[in-house]
């Protein structure tokens, strides 16, 4: 009865231990940079014996198109990612999510010149003013 009552005080003592270590693992604020999906395309969707021109004909796209998605000099449209998940697999909404995390961390670069004039909108009726 003791041993039983030391072994499930052990694992409580274990799981306490990793739910602090957990909390503490969620509270760390982590900034990676997020990957634009034309070089994720490139190195793990397209497959490495296959040239330019000949996935752009395969996807029924231009060939200056598809190399500046992969040189990361045009953003991926929802269409794109379609083609490319029908041709060669990966699912388009993963690359769509990629492609508006890569937008949004280049856009917040630029915050103070986005939004630095602006101000939050007081949404209680006794703070906004009359006019």
């Amino acid at each position: 009865m003791k041993t039983t009552i030391q072994f499930i005080y052990l694992i409580l003592k274990i799981i306490i231990r990793c739910a602090i270590f957990i909390r503490k693992i969620m509270s760390i604020n982590i900034k990676i940079r997020p990957e634009h999906p034309g070089g994720f395309i490139k190195d793990w969707i397209l497959p490495d014996d296959i040239t330019i021109t000949h996935a752009a004909k395969l996807l029924g796209v231009s060939r200056q198109s598809l190399d500046a998605l992969i040189n990361m000099r045009r953003a991926l449209s929802p269409e794109m990612a379609m083609k490319i998940e029908a041709v060669f697999g990966g699912t388009a909404s993963a690359m769509l999510n990629m492609q508006s995390d890569y937008d949004l961390y280049q856009a917040k670069k630029h915050q103070d010149s986005i939004i630095g004039s602006l101000s939050p909108y007081k949404t209680h009726p006794s703070q906004r003013a009359h006019v």
